[in-house]
């Protein structure tokens, strides 16, 4: 332990400095001595808002509260006992009998079945399907309209195509290709499929269970140039975009097939991670090899969000966008020796960067590991469901601002730059701490002589500590660990000698 020793002949200048402002979130690819104390060296599981380290990201149960028709509708569901659950999807089928619509959640789960759920009836439980209808690989859905009725299709490249109403379901028997990713454009299905994956699939005009190959019902476009594989298609400002292994196609599509016509835009030099390709309002937003990427239809964009050093892009990465925000579960190096959350045992992706791409800013979640995640917007239901890990099974949550999975707490830390106060050459003691809190924090305080911990708790929301501390340069880092948290406006008293 390091003793404070002054020299009684040195004459001593106190100032009341202004800590640090939290909104800029985290910054880790300047250097330790360039970083703004505005910024955080590392930091996760706290939402930055309005400059205060608050309650961050959580995962809470399957708990539904939907309002309709004058009545409100509260229950929990629960998953099929002993299965993982592996993806979630949700529809709303128009009911005549009640002149109203029907939400489903729909879930795929390890014994390769699918299960679906009522919001509005009396039952709390996932029903199978059909106990013979099995998908060997997790498919790939979209919702549709099909001879006036509301639907979801299913397909796997093992499986081919299946179209469930909510009350049935049938198999699509024509030669269907073997989809790996769709969307719906002018009434036609666009699909990318396994294989040689150089082919980009359409179906009959009006009819996206039809894949009979003619001149004027379905056909497909083969794309062979150095963008590579086609990965993944979506419909966006009119055009069909097709994202390839690295770069992405633009296809202009209007009713007659032999009038489409094929636009290369984008090549890289990086691999584009298809899971992570979504449409953000006017732009979409996507991981490749070295960062988040926007692409506004013409353009693409690196996102500087000094970070990228730290993302670890693999092919498990997924990403949807909800409310606004882009939301992307990935894996992250965190610079520190911590084990946080998931990190203790075989993980996946171990964060969740929640993306606000308008206002650029963003938030980082720690410790969970999302395989699926899925954007429910209803009729009367608007709810961000993942898939997740949780004591070596996979199930089916919500995404909230709980900060905790389920009724565990997540560990927040927010660590600051070293700084020595633009003074790099003077001897300096950091004689109080003051800062605004609700929860019980611990704070922890570096210099490059000593570090010293303090678990306190405030008084009138406002917290005081005697650090009395001597150095050149110190770091401050915070550390909650209840679920909720606020942390704002920390100040310090530094004497410089």
């Amino acid at each position: 332990m390091y003793k404070l020793r002054l020299n009684p002949y040195k004459s001593i200048t106190y100032k009341k400095i202004d800590y640090a402002n939290f909104g800029n979130g985290i910054n880790t690819s300047y250097d330790e001595y360039s970083t703004p104390i505005t910024y955080s060296k590392n930091t996760y599981n706290f939402n930055f808002k309005n400059g205060a380290l608050k309650t961050g990201i959580g995962i809470g149960p399957l708990e539904v509260d939907v309002e309709r028709d004058g009545g409100r509708y509260f229950k929990t569901l629960v998953t099929p006992d002993g299965l993982d659950a592996i993806a979630v999807w949700s529809f709303d089928r128009y009911v005549e009998q009640l002149d109203s619509f029907e939400t489903y959640i729909i879930i795929y789960c390890s014994d390769k079945k699918l299960y679906y759920a009522s919001l509005i009836d009396g039952t709390t439980f996932f029903s199978t399907i059909d106990s013979t209808l099995t998908f060997e690989s997790v498919p790939t859905a979209i919702k549709y309209k099909l001879d006036g009725y509301d639907c979801m299709i299913f397909s796997t490249p093992e499986d081919g195509m299946y179209v469930f109403t909510g009350t049935s379901y049938y198999k699509q028997t024509s030669d269907c290709p073997p989809i790996t990713s769709m969307c719906l454009h002018y009434e036609r299905l666009f699909a990318t499929v396994n294989g040689e994956k150089i082919s980009l699939w359409f179906s009959d005009d009006l009819d996206p269970t039809n894949w009979n190959i003619s001149s004027v019902e379905a056909g497909f476009i083969n794309m062979i140039d150095a963008r590579g594989p086609l990965n993944k298609v979506v419909n966006f400002k009119d055009y069909v975009f097709v994202f390839r292994e690295y770069g992405i196609s633009k296809l202009t599509a209007y009713g007659d097939q032999a009038e489409f016509n094929v636009t290369h835009l984008f090549l890289g030099s990086t691999k584009i991670y298809e899971n992570t390709v979504c449409v953000c309002g006017d732009v979409i937003l996507m991981l490749l090899k070295d960062g988040i990427y926007a692409f506004d239809g013409i353009n693409t964009q690196k996102l500087t969000l000094n970070i990228e050093n730290i993302i670890n892009p693999t092919k498990n990465a997924v990403a949807c966008y909800h409310n606004g925000k882009y939301y992307l579960a990935c894996n992250i190096t965190f610079p520190d020796d911590e084990v946080v959350g998931c990190e203790s045992e075989n993980f996946t992706n171990n964060a969740l960067i929640e993306l606000d791409y308008l206002n650029g800013t963003f938030n980082i979640t720690r410790g969970i590991d999302i395989t699926y995640i899925y954007s429910s917007q209803d009729v009367s239901f608007s709810k961000l469901f993942c898939c997740y890990k949780n004591n070596g099974a996979s199930v089916l949550g919500f995404i909230d601002e709980s900060g905790g999975v389920l009724d565990s707490p997540t560990i927040k830390f927010w660590r600051s730059p070293k700084n020595d106060f633009g003074y790099p050459n003077k001897d300096k003691i950091l004689k109080e701490i003051y800062f605004n809190a609700k929860q019980e924090t611990e704070v922890i305080v570096e210099s490059e002589k000593e570090t010293k911990s303090f678990v306190v708790n405030p008084v009138n929301n406002l917290i005081k500590i005697n650090a009395n501390m001597v150095g050149k340069e110190f770091a401050i880092h915070f550390r909650v660990t209840t679920k909720e948290a606020y942390i704002s406006n920390p100040q310090i008293v530094v004497g410089f000698y």
